[in-house]
């Protein structure tokens, strides 16, 4: 039955509960569908919008561009201005551009509160989809799911989802599953929501099963979280593959003991420290040292107090070093390690200390052996006040402050450079990849692991951000054309181009020496490894997602050039034009890559003649802009091709 006025009092509560769940999804579903990557105001002068974008996108936004219209209205529809949203998504829609109808035919299905709107909206959707439109299956099978402007058909909802998980629509394909598993409708519902809003199925389906475990918004069933967090799992969630491994611990340890494996190989810190202890209880230091190692590396207080007990066998400096580094963090266990050590050397007021500070978390035999320490000339409160002045300048203290700058510095929009201009960065967990090209002739492959967390540019290095630090521009590097005053692809917003890896180099050598980067942090270009793990965000095949919304590309005849960045939609992880407008200078030297065997932080040919760059360009056709495709310049070579984005890194001491 279409909705109508003549819907039943007692269907309305439910339906409202289902339209509640369908508006989570609501914004993530229209934003995929316009790109989110254009922040514009819905203004009415040019002059209203300097300062937040480009006179040229702001111009093309109030001259009726279909495209820079919806880009508005994603704008505002991601702020919550429904009504400024809806003006100009029926603005896009007017011009009778097929993505715009679509877009907006999602928006009237999911906001509008008239029933002839939404069926409207409906039969839109079914255009769209008819039409081969990769968003509106998914939208039009929660209407049949639902039953909200068609007739209720869960068959057909099937149908759709899978419609448009085969046009690429990631989040689809696990509503298809959810769909196909064993949860009842209202439950899969959830799931969609979840889906939708994060844009990530498997990282859904996870919280789901945990929803399940725990009883959280949904009854509680042992049984059905398990099959939500094998789904899960079987996606390569790592989160998911750690949490079935610890369902599964009692009923089938064998198949437990394979997924904790899996989660620990792709950096799930609590999947390491549980593989550490269990090496540690049957004697095998070595494996114990090797995961306590990489859990304390990604930060986990509890693995750096571990390791540095157990490294302490083999190398007692070192492994003191990490239960210090635990005890300054706040561990009490080491805490009172480092009381008895102190104890043990004569220093009573260092004993003391730490043994208050194991106390005030409660630990039994610290608050015992203050107790029993002689009278101090001191309080409990001076000793502590002397001790936190000392770990004030102690290296650790110096690199957690560095850690906080950094963050402070991004939640404030960027890494500040000179004139107010900002370094948006992306931080990125250390894990595992499978780097392989099949795409490119190429099935050869290999499991790629990195270590150390890392954080990445948001985009391109644009002109100006090059300017802020250089001093430059690219009219420097370049002149125009004589028809013009002007570069195509010239402008603030631009990525920078024309420059060679000497150029991109010293950009991250003048960054470090200003002091744009915090105490025991540095600049420097992203090695091969590191910007294909962030290229691919979690994804597999060619391309991290689908091209034609992600990049710039095949561009060569149309007398083009690059474009602005962060035009077109971010990869899963938050990054923009990975694939396509400029190629990116990468730090290693350029050497084929041999073998199948696993390797840890590659740093590429210790020596060359090319360097390797990734991504390909505005210029070039699909196949070369493939997530593992690899490329090689020399390292004074640049062109209109030609840019790069910079990694911010810790530095580490020489352990």
């Amino acid at each position: 039955m279409s909705r109508s006025a003549s819907e039943s009092d007692s269907a309305k509560p439910r339906r409202s509960r289902v339209r509640l769940w369908v508006a989570l999804a609501a914004a993530a579903v229209l934003l995929a569908a316009g790109g989110i990557a254009w922040r514009v105001f819905f203004l009415r002068s040019v002059s209203s919008l300097a300062g937040v974008v480009s006179p040229s996108v702001a111009h093309a936004a109030l001259e009726g561009d279909p495209s820079a219209s919806r880009a508005v209205a994603n704008v505002y529809l991601e702020r919550g201005d429904i009504p400024s949203a809806g003006r100009w998504f029926a603005a896009a829609a007017a011009s009778g551009a097929p993505p715009a109808l679509c877009s907006y035919g999602i928006f009237r299905w999911f906001f509008s509160t008239k029933a002839d709107d939404v069926n409207d909206a409906v039969k839109t959707l079914a255009d769209s989809t008819a039409a081969g439109n990769a968003h509106a299956p998914a939208t039009l099978a929660l209407a049949y799911l639902t039953g909200v402007g068609t007739d209720r058909d869960i068959a057909r909802a099937k149908e759709l989802f899978q419609t448009a998980a085969s046009r690429g629509d990631s989040s689809a394909a696990g509503s298809l599953a959810a769909l196909s598993g064993p949860l009842n409708e209202e439950e899969a519902l959830t799931y969609l929501a979840l889906a939708a809003a994060r844009d990530k199925p498997a990282r859904a389906m996870t919280a789901l099963g945990i929803a399940f475990s725990v009883g959280d918004g949904v009854a509680k069933d042992p049984r059905k979280s398990v099959a939500c967090l094998k789904r899960a799992a079987e996606m390569g969630d790592a989160e998911g593959q750690y949490e079935l491994s610890q369902a599964l611990a009692a009923t089938s340890p064998r198949e437990s003991a394979g997924w904790l494996r899996k989660a620990a190989t792709q950096g799930w810190v609590g999947a390491e420290e549980q593989l550490g202890k269990e090496c540690l209880e049957v004697g095998d230091w070595g494996g114990a040292r090797n995961w306590y190692s990489l859990a304390a590396e990604q930060g986990s207080i509890e693995a750096a107090y571990r390791y540095g007990t157990v490294l302490s066998r083999d190398d007692p400096e070192k492994g003191m070093d990490w239960v210090v580094k635990a005890a300054k963090a706040g561990h009490p266990e080491a805490q009172w390690s480092m009381g008895c050590y102190c104890r043990e050397r004569g220093e009573i007021d260092g004993a003391r200390a730490w043994f208050a500070l194991a106390g005030e978390q409660g630990h039994e035999e610290a608050l015992e052996a203050l107790a029993g320490m002689p009278a101090a000339g001191e309080g409990m409160a001076d000793a502590r006040a002397r001790l936190e002045m000392a770990l004030s300048v102690s290296e650790d203290a110096r690199r957690i402050e560095g850690k906080a700058k950094v963050e402070d510095a991004l939640a404030a929009g960027g890494i500040a450079l000179p004139g107010g201009v900002r370094l948006p960065m992306v931080p990125i967990r250390a894990g595992t990849f499978y780097a392989q090209d099949p795409a490119g002739g190429d099935d050869k492959g290999r499991w790629v692991t990195l270590t150390r967390n890392f954080y990445i540019a948001k985009t391109e290095i644009t002109q100006d951000q090059w300017h802020a630090v250089m001093g430059t521009r690219l009219s420097d590097f370049a002149p125009p054309p004589a028809d013009s005053d002007k570069l195509r692809g010239e402008g603030d917003e631009y990525p920078m181009f024309y420059v060679s890896w000497a150029d991109a180099a010293a950009f991250c050598e003048k960054l470090n020496a200003m002091g744009a980067a915090p105490e025991w942090y540095l600049f420097r270009l992203p090695t091969e490894a590191e910007w294909e793990y962030a290229c691919r965000a979690g994804t597999t095949g060619p391309y991290a997602g689908d091209l034609d919304e992600m990049a710039w590309y095949d561009e060569r005849w149309k007398d083009g050039s690059p474009h602005p960045v962060a035009a077109k939609r971010a990869n899963a992880w938050g990054l923009n034009d990975m694939h396509g407008t400029v190629y990116e200078w990468c730090q290693d030297w350029y050497g084929e890559i041999a073998g199948f065997a696993s390797v840890t932080n590659p740093v590429g040919a210790k020596t060359g003649t090319h360097r390797v760059a990734r991504g390909g360009s505005w210029n070039l056709t699909a196949p070369y802009c493939r997530s593992g495709a690899r490329f090689q310049y020399l390292p004074a070579a640049s062109d209109d091709a030609l840019g790069f984005r910079v990694v911010l890194i810790e530095r580490h001491p020489s352990r």
